[in-house]
């Protein structure tokens, strides 16, 4: 069962139609959801996030530049240990990486901490962007459907 507020950035997505309907609906189950979740030892991630993967299972939604979908999080852990040698402030140990974008920003979970944190190569530290895994859908889907606007305003 979703959390009330996850339920809520669900139901934007599908109404929005940031992810193809034949795509969605291919969920994942328990085992391949353990399956996503025991390749990065890291963290556990917070509840939201898993029912999310459920929910998502194999789907491309991408938002804002991103795929949310359980792909997505084992390139986000390439990524994160790309960056690693260059970034003191990620410390992959405590971690579990959700999402990158073209190799130089990571977002990710901390140990017992439900907000999402980013970290960009160059910056000296990280940043949370999100005090929740639901806010986070909320902000990137917000950028969705502005980048969806400016791009329509554009091929009139």
């Amino acid at each position: 069962m979703y959390s009330s507020e996850l339920k809520q950035a669900v139901d934007r997505i599908r109404d929005l139609r940031l992810c193809s309907p034949k795509e969605e609906g291919r969920v994942y189950g328990p085992e391949r959801v353990k399956a996503v979740l025991g390749r990065q030892s890291g963290c556990r991630p917070p509840r939201d996030y898993v029912d999310y993967l459920t929910w998502a299972g194999d789907t491309r939604a991408v938002l804002y530049g991103m795929s949310l979908s359980p792909r997505e999080a084992d390139s986000a852990r390439e990524t994160a240990e790309e960056l690693e040698g260059d970034a003191p402030a990620l410390d992959l140990g405590d971690r579990f990486f959700i999402a990158e974008h073209q190799g130089y920003i990571v977002w990710y979970f901390k140990r017992g901490d439900p907000a999402v944190y980013r970290y960009m190569e160059g910056d000296p530290a990280e940043s949370v962007v999100a005090d929740s895994f639901a806010d986070f859908l909320h902000v990137i889907i917000d950028r969705a459907v502005e980048n969806r606007r400016m791009h329509e305003e554009r091929t009139r």
